[in-house]
């Protein structure tokens, strides 16, 4: 499976509005705790999809940074 910079625009955007839901969450706590799973294993699963795919770590970082601007966290 090939990710794109739009699909890991789309997952960074979608996680961080679950983030933001989750923001009223105490860390440590159950569901913050969950939240935070949910993310790692997103962003787990598309780094390695891209890096199998043959993009460098600049790319991968490129594409944060992208994702980032586009969501507004830069």
């Amino acid at each position: 499976m090939k990710i794109t910079k739009r699909q890991l625009r789309r997952i960074i955007k979608e996680e961080k509005a679950s983030l933001q839901e989750a923001e009223a969450l105490t860390p440590g706590t159950d569901e913050y705790d969950v939240a935070y799973d949910m993310l790692f294993d997103e962003l787990r699963n598309a780094f390695s999809n891209a890096m199998e795919k043959g993009l460098i770590i600049d790319d991968v970082e490129d594409a944060i940074n992208d994702a980032k601007e586009y969501i507004g966290l830069n």
